[in-house]
């Protein structure tokens, strides 16, 4: 029998479960396994955040969509359910130098919010990294589809993993929420970035998606940039700097220390400066 799920509460859930990683690491309420996007959103489609019994694997965000049926894959044009699962495919090749994840995908949770314009980039989501590396958040398809490198939306699901997702019906087949095996969600890691630049005035980190540091204090080598963990670190140019703040949710004009200096809060440790989009969208609205 086909496994049913009620996921209408799946977004906020997935903000708040505390989730174990394919690494047997319990991690917080709120936060999650780097890179893990499709490990969290099985895990917040299931009951009380445990994740459910899937009858198909979950290796990436791009096979979550080729996996499920296609009467189960739905285009932009037509407006999801509450819990939906939201997917961005590939892109057509490296975003950054040291790119290895751009064939794998994202996908993020959809919260029910946004659709009185017609436009997928105001859909509000659950989506794991995105307030920072391992910080999960609500975020718009707009904010999502800068922080993912502009990857291309390839539609919604109401099926994931085998199992139909529907909106405000009793789930099917009580007690089947059997942790899934970890090397089902372990096969690619998702998107996380590290980027790196040192002058004179100390080291610039790209620390998560839209949170970039200066840390006048550490030293680093000139322009490295690094998708972590795992990649191997590369040296790059200005230009690729730039690129990869601009993909993540920074300005392009953060690849200058000073402009760190001179923009972000202080409060992020002794020698630092942190400038967060999330933080600067607050300072801009007054909250």
């Amino acid at each position: 029998m086909t496994l049913t799920l009620d996921v209408s509460d799946a977004a906020a859930r997935f903000r708040t479960l505390s989730g174990v990683g394919d690494n047997g690491v319990r991690y917080a309420a709120g936060r999650n396994q780097p890179g893990k996007c499709t490990r969290w959103t099985w895990l917040a489609l299931g009951k009380d955040g445990q994740g459910f019994q899937n009858s198909t694997p979950l290796p990436s965000a791009v096979a979550a969509w080729h996996n499920a049926p296609a009467e189960h894959r739905h285009p932009l044009t037509e407006k999801p359910f509450a819990g939906a699962v939201l997917v961005f495919g590939p892109t057509s090749g490296p975003r950054w130098a040291g790119d290895e994840n751009y064939p794998y995908g994202d996908v993020t949770v959809l919260d029910g919010s946004g659709y009185g314009s017609g436009d997928w980039q105001d859909w509000g989501m659950s989506a794991t990294d995105a307030s920072g590396v391992g910080v999960i958040s609500r975020v718009t398809g707009a904010t999502r589809y800068v922080q993912t490198g502009r990857r291309p939306v390839l539609g919604w699901l109401s099926s994931y993993g085998g199992a139909v997702l529907v909106s405000g019906a009793t789930s099917a087949a009580a007690g089947s929420t059997t942790p899934l095996p970890a090397a089902s969600t372990s096969a690619h890691q998702e998107d996380t970035m590290l980027a790196i630049r040192n002058d004179k005035n100390g080291a610039l980190l790209g620390i998560g998606v839209g949170i970039v540091r200066h840390c006048p204090s550490q030293r680093q080598f000139d322009l490295i940039v690094k998708a972590t963990p795992g990649n191997k670190a590369q040296h790059t140019d200005e230009a690729t700097l730039a690129q990869i703040l601009v993909a993540h949710g920074i300005p392009a004009a953060a690849v200058d220390p000073n402009w760190i200096v001179k923009n972000a809060d202080k409060g992020s440790g002794a020698d630092g400066h942190t400038w967060s989009a999330v933080g600067s969208l607050r300072t801009a609205l007054g909250k």
